[in-house]
C-alpha cells in the first residue's frame, strides 16, 4: 500500500470511529477545560475535581493564591504524493508528528502571575524536515504577569504565545509540532469587553537541541491592537485598529530583495448573531524592501448563515483572501502584501501556497452530525492577481516567477471531521485534493493528494 494510501484508510478509519462512537457520546462537563491558549484559562473559582487533578492547588490558606498544572499529548501522521502539486524536487512522504506540553502556572488574586510551559516534539518521515517539527525539551513559554492597578491590566514579560484577537497576520500555527512564540514585551489592558494591546519583540527561533531555542536575529515586531466590544441585544461583536512594524535583516520578493521595514495599518469588525456570523478585515502596508517602497493592500473575512440540514446545526457560507501583487517590475516599488506570521492550513491543511499576490475564496458548509461530532466540507479557490509577480511558497520565496501564462492557480477540495468525545481529548481528520489551474499545468504541475489523523489530549 502505497503512504497515501495508507494514511487515507487510517482517516477514513478515524472518521469511521467517530461517527460510530459519537452519535452516543455525550459532552462532558469538566472544571476549567482546556483552551487553545493555556494560560487563558483560570482555575481559581475551581475546587473538587480540579484539585484532585492539579488545575487548582491553593499555595495560601486564604486562598489568594495558587498553582494550576496541565499538559498536551498529540501524536498526527500525514501524508502527502506531491507536495506543492509537484513543482519542487521534495518527494511524497508519510510522517508521525508527537507534542509534549507541561506547563505550571502560579498566580495571585492580584494578577501577579508566574507562567512556565515546556515543549518537546519530534517528526519521523518528513522531507525536508522543518525547523518546527523537531526539537528536545526547551522553553515553549516563561512569562510573568505584573498588575497595574487591576488584574485585567497586566505588563506581560518573557516568552509567550501572543493573542491576536482573530488578526490572521499573528497566528498560533497550531499545526505545526511547535507553535509560534515571542520573546516579548506586552502591555495588555482589557476594561469590560474592550482591549487595548501594546508589544514589542522578536518571533523565537526554533533549533533541534536541548534550551537552545532563541530569538530570530535581527528580526523585530512592534505594535498596537484596539478592541471595542459592542451588545445589541442578541447582537454582539468587536469593532478596532492595529498598526504593526516588522523588521527583518533580509526579505525575497520577486522584484526586491534586502532589509526589509513593513508597516502594516488595518481595522477589522466582527459580528455574531442567531443567524449569522461575520468578520472582516483589511490593510495598507508600506515601508522598504533594500532600495524599494512598499505600497500594498489586502482584505480578509467571512460571512456564515447559521441554519439546519435536516435535524442537523449548520453553517454555510464562505472565507475569502486577497493580497495584493507587484503589478510593474522595475518600478522601484513593491506591490507584494507579506501577511507576516500567517496560519499556512487556514484555509484547508494543505498548505501548498503562500498568501501573497492571490485572491483566495472557499465556500464552506459545516455540520453539527452530533454533539461532540463536527464536520466541515469546502473547496478553496486560488487565483495569481498580478502575472507581473510571483507565486510564492512558505520557506522558498518564490514557486513560480512570472513566466506562466493565465491567473487560476487551483482548487482544493477538502473534508475534515473533529470528534470531542470528552473537553480532553479531541480526534481530528481530514482529507484534500488539489487540481492544479492553468498556471501550475503550464509549470508542469500535477494534483496530489493529502490526509492526516491527530490525535491530541489536554489536561
Amino acid at each position: 500500500m502505497t503512504r497515501l494510501g495508507r494514511a487515507f484508510g487510517i482517516t477514513v478509519l478515524l472518521n469511521t470511529l467517530a461517527v460510530g462512537t459519537g452519535v452516543h457520546a455525550q459532552t462532558h462537563s469538566v472544571p476549567c477545560a482546556p483552551k487553545a491558549f493555556r494560560w487563558q484559562e483560570d482555575c481559581r473559582p475551581i475546587d473538587g475535581e480540579a484539585r484532585s487533578r492539579f488545575r487548582y492547588l491553593p499555595l495560601a490558606g486564604d486562598a489568594s493564591s495558587w498553582l494550576t498544572l496541565g499538559g498536551e499529548f498529540r501524536v498526527r501522521i500525514e501524508s502527502i504524493d506531491r507536495p506543492t502539486y509537484g513543482l519542487t524536487p521534495a518527494p511524497g512522504y508519510s510522517t508521525a508528528d508527537h507534542r509534549f506540553l507541561l506547563h505550571a502556572d502560579a498566580r495571585e488574586v492580584s494578577g501577579l502571575r508566574g507562567f512556565v510551559q515546556l515543549s518537546a516534539v519530534s517528526s519521523a518521515g518528513r522531507f525536508p524536515v522543518r525547523s518546527v517539527d523537531r526539537s528536545e525539551v526547551d522553553l515553549q513559554q516563561g512569562f510573568i504577569d505584573i498588575p497595574l492597578g487591576s488584574p485585567q491590566s497586566i505588563l506581560r514579560i518573557g516568552r509567550q504565545e501572543f493573542d491576536g484577537d482573530g488578526l490572521r497576520l499573528i497566528s498560533s500555527r497550531d499545526s505545526a509540532n511547535l507553535r509560534r512564540a515571542f520573546d516579548m514585551v506586552q502591555l495588555d489592558l482589557r476594561p469590560g469587553q474592550d482591549r487595548l494591546s501594546i508589544f514589542y519583540g522578536s518571533p523565537v527561533g526554533n533549533h533541534p537541541g536541548v534550551f537552545d531555542d532563541h530569538p530570530v536575529s535581527g528580526e523585530t515586531l512592534l505594535g498596537v491592537i484596539v478592541r471595542h466590544g459592542w451588545t445589541m441585544g442578541t447582537y454582539h461583536g468587536t469593532f478596532g485598529g492595529f498598526a504593526i512594524e516588522r523588521k527583518r535583516p533580509q526579505a525575497i520578493f520577486q522584484d526586491a530583495r534586502g532589509a526589509e521595514r513593513r508597516d502594516t495599518l488595518g481595522l477589522r469588525l466582527s459580528g455574531d448573531a442567531p443567524s449569522y456570523r461575520f468578520a472582516l478585515a483589511g490593510g495598507l502596508q508600506i515601508g522598504t524592501v533594500g532600495a524599494s517602497e512598499i505600497s500594498a493592500h489586502g482584505l480578509s473575512g467571512e460571512a456564515f448563515y447559521k441554519t439546519r440540514l435536516g435535524q442537523f446545526p449548520a453553517s454555510i457560507g464562505a472565507t475569502f483572501g486577497i493580497a495584493s501583487g507587484d503589478r510593474r517590475s522595475d518600478d522601484g516599488t513593491v506591490g507584494t502584501f507579506d501577511p507576516l506570521y500567517p496560519n499556512l492550513g487556514y484555509y484547508t491543511d494543505a498548505a501548498v501556497s503562500y498568501p501573497a499576490n492571490v485572491w483566495d475564496i472557499e465556500p464552506q458548509v459545516s455540520i453539527q452530525a452530533t454533539s461532540t461530532l463536527d464536520v466541515q466540507v469546502g473547496v478553496d479557490l486560488t487565483s495569481r492577481l498580478s502575472r507581473h509577480d510571483a507565486v510564492y511558497q512558505s520557506g522558498v520565496p518564490r514557486l513560480l516567477g512570472t513566466g506562466q501564462e493565465g491567473s487560476f492557480l487551483g482548487s482544493l477540495f477538502s473534508v475534515k471531521a473533529a470528534w470531542t468525545p470528552t473537553a480532553n481529548l479531541t480526534l481530528t481528520t481530514s482529507y484534500v485534493h488539489g487540481a492544479p489551474g492553468a498556471v501550475i499545468e503550464e509549470a508542469g504541475g500535477k494534483t496530489f493528494d493529502f490526509a492526516y489523523g491527530q490525535l491530541a489530549y489536554r489536561y
